[in-house]
């Protein structure tokens, strides 16, 4: 047997290393005021409200005196402010810009809302090699952060609640000083790395952590007050205690939910006073793919009959971008720009057709079809297709044919017929009638896209009921003369009254229907108005 004795290495635990990029002003950065963003700085008294309190606002607004939650009529007695709503749709958009601009620099990327607080937590120990470091990734990215017309705070950590949790210091400056970033970076070194590498990464940050009070668990109002009445005033307390005592101790008096936090926040398992060995894997970001492509042309175009060759190559183009990633469409957008970058635009209802065979003729044939119902505002020198809001394709099954003759016309051609007809009548111009449930005849059905899914369930009153076969819109007058009702010809009461009610809350309506005989036998629904006091015809049997 040989003496000689195999040594294994033990295996290096990868320190995580998470950025933080809190959006302190959100709110405020996505609302205008003479088509320029709104900062904090602003010498403007200027507020953002919410549910009637002041939620952000300016310099020029907190000189006044006004605060955060500050009731609206109170800042409004303060002095002359201007009053701003909360726009969530453009905070979201502004959230996506952001989120694609960290996608190039990580691709683990997730989204923070906290206790009012909005921001992106970024891993980027896995992107440190290829950004050479931590500063020259930090340098590039507050670079490119500083090129957008948002408010930020950036704070690192070990893990992702330690990060966030950093950009509430107060000691926290808008720069990180270059003697940290030179730490991190010796920190991260992989080509240094030791089997320790890891505990002093995390006993750098837990030592940046413990210097904050511990009123920064926004999150945690109910357990911030049981420490305080215990006599912890910092984060330093808590993780002297747990070191001491373990995280049971912490959990039978503040709940299981706050030491798991606090588990997260310093990296160590619950029911151990180690670091954790199993950390969960990060969230990969996944941007909005869309599809953009141009032709410029050696002359101007004048005749829109030479764009279809143009067209379809970029249709040919589009079809192949859609297979290979088994996405589909629900409308295309063709730009056309004239030399001086005038631009005119045909939007083409894709309606769901999917990268799928002779796709792009169908969509050649939409996009003719709205190009012939106008006429060229310009000779064309720039001719873009552009698709946004990508879906992921939807497979049907089809029966084999064995005979190599593939029947799958029917399975689109009500699809490309509907399409048909909105590019050259309009989207809106077709549409389905779907039953709706309500006491007043003419609200009993609605009008919805052609592609929606109708309701065909009727009420129980109108299973039991008479009810004519055409319901008309609204409906109309009937003269009457010496008591006699007259519609296109003089009317005979058959059956009735039948008295419908309805609508108490907004417009009180009555009504007393009844079955009507025309000369010409055409029987119709006909109804008397308890308050307007006139008589209407509803529907033709």
């Amino acid at each position: 047997m040989s003496s000689n004795t195999t040594k294994y290495n033990k295996p290096r635990k990868k320190p995580q290393l998470w950025l933080a990029l809190q959006l302190h002003q959100l709110p405020l950065n996505c609302c205008r005021q003479n088509e320029q963003p709104i900062h904090s700085h602003c010498n403007q008294a200027i507020v953002v409200v919410e549910k009637f309190r002041v939620t952000h606002l300016t310099q020029g607004a907190a000189k006044l005196g006004i605060t955060t939650n500050m009731p609206i009529a109170t800042a409004q007695a303060l002095g002359n402010i201007t009053q701003l709503e909360s726009t969530p749709q453009k905070q979201q958009q502004a959230i996506n810009i952001l989120q694609d601009i960290c996608y190039r620099f990580t691709p683990y990327i997730e989204t923070q809302h906290s206790n009012g607080h909005t921001g992106l937590l970024l891993e980027i120990s896995r992107c440190l090699l290829l950004f050479d470091g931590v500063d020259s990734l930090y340098n590039q990215l507050t670079q490119a952060l500083n090129r957008t017309p948002f408010e930020y705070k950036l704070a690192f950590g070990h893990t992702k609640h330690a990060a966030w949790l950093q950009t509430f210091a107060q000691s926290q400056q808008a720069d990180y000083s270059q003697k940290i970033l030179d730490t991190l970076n010796t920190l991260y070194n992989s080509k240094h790395s030791t089997v320790n590498t890891a505990e002093r990464c995390r006993a750098f940050f837990i030592e940046q952590l413990n210097r904050n009070a511990i009123h920064l668990l926004h999150d945690h109002p109910k357990a911030i007050e049981s420490l305080d009445k215990t006599g912890f005033q910092t984060l330093k307390d808590i993780y002297n205690h747990i070191e001491t005592n373990g995280l049971a101790s912490l959990s039978k008096r503040l709940g299981t939910d706050f030491t798991e936090y606090l588990a997260e926040l310093y990296d160590i398992d619950q029911g151990t006073k180690q670091t954790s060995l199993f950390k969960p894997p990060a969230r990969t970001y996944q941007p909005q793919e869309i599809f953009c492509q141009h032709i410029q042309f050696d002359y101007p175009i004048a005749n829109s009959e030479q764009l279809r060759q143009p067209m379809q190559t970029l249709l040919q183009q589009l079809d192949d971008f859609l297979r290979n990633r088994q996405q589909q469409i629900q409308r295309l957008y063709w730009h056309l720009f004239d030399i001086y970058q005038n631009k005119d635009t045909l939007v083409v209802n894709g309606n769901g057709l999917s990268g799928q065979h002779h796709t792009w003729q169908q969509l050649l044939e939409l996009s003719i079809i709205q190009l012939e119902n106008k006429s060229l505002a310009f000779e064309v020198d720039i001719l873009e297709l552009e698709c946004q809001h990508l879906q992921q394709a939807q497979h049907t099954s089809q029966a084999l044919a064995f005979d190599g003759k593939h029947n799958n016309q029917g399975s689109n051609a009500f699809e490309l017929t509907l399409a048909r007809l909105q590019s050259r009548l309009g989207e809106h111009a077709i549409y389905k009638v779907s039953a709706h449930d309500s006491h007043i005849p003419e609200h009993t059905n609605v009008k919805i896209p052609a592609t929606a899914n109708a309701n065909t369930q009727l009420t129980p009153a109108q299973h039991n009921a008479w009810r004519p076969s055409w319901l008309l819109h609204e409906p109309i007058a009937i003269r009457m003369h010496k008591n006699t009702l007259y519609w296109y010809g003089q009317l005979q009461l058959l059956q009735g009254p039948e008295r419908i009610e309805g609508h108490w809350w907004d417009t009180p309506t009555a009504r007393d229907y009844f079955v009507a005989q025309r000369e010409d036998f055409v029987r119709l629904w006909v109804f008397y108005d308890l308050f307007l006091k006139e008589w209407f015809v509803q529907g033709v049997f």
